[in-house]
This record gives C-alpha cells, sequence and structure tokens, in this order.
C-alpha cells in the first residue's frame, strides 16, 4: 500500500493528467502543484515509476520527466477496493497451506503443513474501528462542504458506507467506499480530490488492517 507522500504524487498526476488530457505531465508541474522541489518530484516519480503506477516518456533527464499514469495507477486512484485486493492479496475466505512431497511411484503424499481461517475479513468491525472510520467520513464530509463538490449522490453513498458500517460488514464497505472514490475521483478541485482520497485510503487502512 503506498504511503502517503507517494499517494499524493500520483494523485497530483491524476488530476494533471485529466487538465492536460492527451498530453504527459511535466515533472515540474507536480513539484509546482504539491509545493516539492523538482528534486523531491523526481525522486517520488522515480518510485512510482519502479512500482508500475505511472511511467516516463523518454526517460528521465536530470530532474525532469514528462510522466503518465499506468493502467494500475488509474484503478488506484479510481477503483481502490479491487486494487487493493489484487496489491494487497486481501483475503475474504478460508485458505489451507498445504505442500506436496514424497513423489514416487506411489504417487504423491499430501502433508498438510498448516489450515488456518483468516479473520481480517470476517471479524465484526468493533466500535474503536467503527468511530475512527466514522471520524474520517467526517472529515471527507467536511471537506466537501467547504468546496462546490458536495452533491446528494455523494451524500447517499456516505449514508450508505454508514449503514454498512453498522452491520460490521467489512466488505460491503469496502466496495461502497470504492464506488464513493469513484465519484470523488471526478471533482475538479485539486485539494478536494487529494484530502478525500487519502482519507479513503486511511479508512481502508482501518477495515483491513493495513
Amino acid at each position: 500500500m503506498l504511503q502517503n507522500e507517494y499517494l499524493e504524487v500520483l494523485v497530483a498526476v491524476y488530476y494533471l493528467k485529466k487538465e492536460k488530457q492527451d498530453k504527459p505531465v511535466h515533472s515540474g508541474n507536480i513539484a509546482q502543484t504539491l509545493s516539492l522541489s523538482d528534486e523531491e518530484a523526481i525522486s517520488k516519480l522515480k518510485y512510482l515509476i519502479e512500482k508500475g503506477y505511472i511511467k516516463s516518456l523518454g526517460g528521465i533527464l536530470g530532474n525532469e520527466a514528462y510522466v503518465e499514469l499506468t493502467s494500475r495507477g488509474i484503478d488506484y486512484i479510481e477503483n481502490p477496493y479491487d486494487s487493493l485486493r489484487k496489491d494487497e492479496g486481501l483475503i475474504v475466505s478460508q485458505v489451507n497451506n498445504l505442500s506436496i512431497s514424497n513423489i514416487g511411484s506411489q504417487g504423491a503424499k499430501i502433508n498438510i503443513i498448516d489450515s488456518s481461517i483468516i479473520l481480517r475479513n470476517t471479524l465484526e468491525i468493533n466500535n474503536d474501528e467503527q468511530n475512527k472510520i466514522n471520524d474520517k467520513l467526517s472529515q471527507i464530509k467536511e471537506i466537501l462542504d467547504k468546496s462546490a463538490e458536495s452533491n446528494e449522490n455523494l451524500n447517499q453513498i456516505m449514508e450508505g458506507i454508514k449503514e454498512s458500517l453498522e452491520k460490521s460488514d467489512r466488505v460491503v464497505v469496502a466496495q461502497k467506499l470504492s464506488v464513493f472514490q469513484k465519484i470523488i475521483s471526478r471533482v475538479k478541485d485539486f485539494q478536494v480530490l487529494l484530502q478525500s482520497t487519502l482519507s479513503v485510503y486511511e479508512i481502508f487502512k482501518i477495515i483491513f488492517h493495513l
């Protein structure tokens, strides 16, 4: 899971790419958007390139580069639940670890090394987790209300998240949160996009103990 310092850069690339549409994003624009030095921007871009979230066009020349998002980078902003399931290998059911050994004329002998149920997604969301998630949702609501980006659709989805939260269903909360983030990704205000996305990922950390 990306640390906030890299997620901020990914969000900036996503936002600037929407503005430029068919043109790549220059590292200098990213640095300016996030109040970073050119060196800091390039360092973080190199990390995101290495991890496959963005790609450079023409390579990095000194302290500048032109970059674009990869499909993995787009998914990380628009579809966080699916992205985390792939990147973090989120377990949603029972897992049995088996090893096969002693393969010979008598066939394969199966040795059960370990059999355990991963409770990450099956335990109820406890009160402490619910309070932390509700605090994050309130922060997002405050950000939206202070901007021109708040709308009835977002409010309805947020209420749906809270209802699922009361039912302690981690997966449903995560799925609804991902839909919410998809809509957030369309906002026109960069700070709303940035702060809301950071808060959404903080909630995912709470849900799945990341």
